[in-house]
């Protein structure tokens, strides 16, 4: 068996002669052109704004969150203060039902013209709308008045033969 020999020729250019190469096999269409100094700018360019980009869209979606907590809570404080009003209605029906029935049961008793507690003092005497106090002292007129007036009333003047009866 014969061995197989490769040579290959390796030749070493400075930098000037390797752009004068490039720019040759470029014109022939052997190689892809070299990427120009404005190509890289516009990518550094372009790659910089994606960042912004993407930071002002992190950025928006946070605020995005925060409002969505605000209205969260918004809402819970709508729905428990309609839960407030709603009780406060309940309760104004019950109290207004309560009014009904004690407005009635005044008139009842006003109709009936008789009065189930005494709106006079103890030891007075009730006819009528009127209160009456019986002294069992004898005063003279002047001592009978003051007496009156310190129990805030006054002596007794009938007007009528139902208010003597």
């Amino acid at each position: 068996m014969a061995e197989e020999v490769t040579y290959a020729d390796l030749k070493f250019m400075t930098l000037k002669q390797t752009k004068k190469q490039e720019e040759k096999q470029g014109a022939g269409g052997k190689a892809s052109p070299p990427v120009s100094h404005h190509w890289r700018l516009a990518t550094v360019t372009l790659g910089i704004f994606c960042l912004a980009l993407l930071g002002a869209s992190g950025a928006l979606g946070f605020k995005v969150l925060q409002v969505y907590q605000v209205m969260r809570r918004q809402n819970e404080n709508l729905t428990q203060q309609r839960e407030m009003v709603e009780n406060l209605f309940t309760t104004l029906s019950v109290l207004q039902d309560r009014n009904l029935n004690l407005s009635e049961t005044l008139q009842q008793l006003s109709n009936n013209g008789g009065h189930r507690c005494s709106p006079c003092p103890e030891r007075w005497l009730q006819r009528g709308e009127n209160c009456y106090y019986f002294s069992t002292k004898w005063n003279s007129w002047e001592e009978s008045k003051a007496q009156c007036a310190t129990l805030n009333s006054r002596l007794l003047k009938i007007e009528s033969k139902e208010e003597l009866v």
